[in-house]
C-alpha cells in the first residue's frame, strides 16, 4: 500500500475560470481500466479483500482508515491517494462518510513526480491549495 497526497491546480487553458482540477494517476500499459465512485457511510466498510486489479482509491471527501492483511491500519482522509497492487489484501473503513473515486486497472499507475508519497518524508510537500 502507498499513500499519496494528489496535486491539484486551477485549469488555466480554453478560457476557463473557478475550475480547480485535482488529478489521478495515468493507467500505463492496461487492456482494461474501470471506475467506479462509492459512497462508505460512517462506520461503513469494504471488508478484507484482495485487489482484483491494481487499484488507485481517490479520497473526495471524509475520513477514515486502510489496514493491511496484517491488520496495520493507517489513517486517510480528503485528498489522499492510496494505491493497492493486484492481489494485495485491505480494507478501507470509514470515520465519517467517505466519498471515493476507485480506479482499476490490469496495467500500472503512472504516479508524477508531483504526487507527495506521505511514507517518504524527504520528498517534497505539495501545495494542495494553489492560492497559498
Amino acid at each position: 500500500m502507498r499513500v499519496y497526497r494528489v496535486p491539484s491546480e486551477y485549469l488555466e487553458i480554453f478560457s476557463s475560470s473557478g475550475v480547480l482540477c485535482t488529478y489521478l494517476p495515468e493507467a500505463i500499459d492496461a487492456t482494461l481500466t474501470r471506475t467506479t465512485f462509492a459512497l462508505i457511510r460512517t462506520g461503513g466498510t469494504i471488508g478484507l479483500h484482495r485487489a482484483p486489479l491494481a487499484q488507485a482509491f481517490a479520497i473526495i471527501s471524509g475520513s477514515g482508515f486502510v489496514c493491511d492483511a496484517d491488520a496495520h491500519q493507517r489513517g486517510v482522509e480528503t485528498g489522499h491517494l492510496i494505491v493497492f497492487e493486484q492481489g494485495e489484501e485491505h480494507q478501507t473503513c470509514a470515520a465519517t462518510d467517505l466519498q471515493v473515486i476507485i480506479v482499476e486497472t490490469n496495467g500500472q499507475f503512472s504516479i508524477p513526480e508531483d504526487f507527495f508519497n506521505e511514507e517518504n518524508q524527504e520528498e517534497p510537500n505539495l501545495i494542495l491549495d494553489p492560492d497559498n
